[in-house]
Formats: structure tokens, sequence, C-alpha cells
């Protein structure tokens, strides 16, 4: 009974991980998520001068996208997500900043690049804040990495 048990096992966990590493793959070469940046600008900031920065930042060669969320915009999304309505209702103002999303061009889009076009952003006088989760890009590249790796022992 040991034995088969152990067999089962020994035939098991080289199979699951084979699986696992194809299906990665495939997710791996279908899947490709931009990397966005937060921009929070100042408090205070009126629309038009949001705007403003959000066509200033649409004509830099490193951005591919942008999309200004105005504060009032922000809450209503907020409100819309499930069990936050009752939250907001208590609040007196909207405590939220104006914000822009920024999509980085094809070149900008690795760990490195991102976190350089974040510095830059960050220098510009609108701009309170630059949110980029580098942590989790990084542990994204290096999944895909092992995934290739796994594919490529498991082919040969």
């Amino acid at each position: 009974m040991l034995t088969l048990a152990v067999l089962a096992f020994a035939l098991t966990l080289p199979a699951t991980f084979y699986l696992f590493a194809k299906n990665m793959a495939l997710v791996a070469q279908t899947w490709h998520t931009p990397t966005q940046l937060t921009i929070y600008l100042e408090d205070g900031i009126s629309s038009v001068e949001a705007e403003q920065v959000r066509d200033k930042l649409a004509g830099w060669p490193e951005i591919s996208k942008v999309r200004y969320i105005s504060p009032d915009q922000g809450l209503e999304e907020f409100r819309e997500q499930a069990g936050f309505e009752h939250a907001i209702s208590l609040l007196d103002d909207n405590p939220l900043p104006a914000v822009v999303i920024v999509e980085p061009g094809t070149q900008w889009q690795a760990a490195e690049a991102a976190s350089q076009l974040a510095a830059q952003l960050r220098t510009q006088p609108e701009v309170a804040e630059v949110r980029l989760d580098s942590d989790w890009l990084q542990r994204l590249a290096a999944i895909k990495q092992l995934v290739i790796t796994w594919r490529e022992l498991c082919q040969a």
C-alpha cells in the first residue's frame, strides 16, 4: 500500500508541475498587462489645470495613454463598488484627489524603465504622488522567466 502511494506521488508531482508550466507559458504568451502609473495631483488643483496636466503628459513620447479621473468621478466609481455607499454618505466633503492614469509606451513597460518614468513624473509641479508597484512588476517578470525556463526544460 505504501509502495502504491509513493508511486502515485512520484508520478503525480512531475505531471502536475508540467501541466502548471505549460498553462503558465500559455498565459504568459497571451496575457500582456501594461504597466500603469497612477498620478495623484496636488490638492486644490482645478479641473482645468488637471486637464492641462493630462494634455501635457499625453504629449510625452514615453506615454501611450493618459486618462484623467476627476475627484467626482473617483467618488462615483468608489460609490459603485459594493459595500461603500453607506460609508461615502457619511462624508461631508469629497476627500479624493484628481488622478491621472498613465500607460507608458512599449519601451517603458519594463520595471526599471517604468521606475525611471515615475521619477520623471514626480518632478512635475502639479504632481503630489506617483504610484508604481515595481515590486509586483519584478515578481511578474521573474514568474514569466521561470515559466519560460521551465517550458524550455520540458520541451528538451
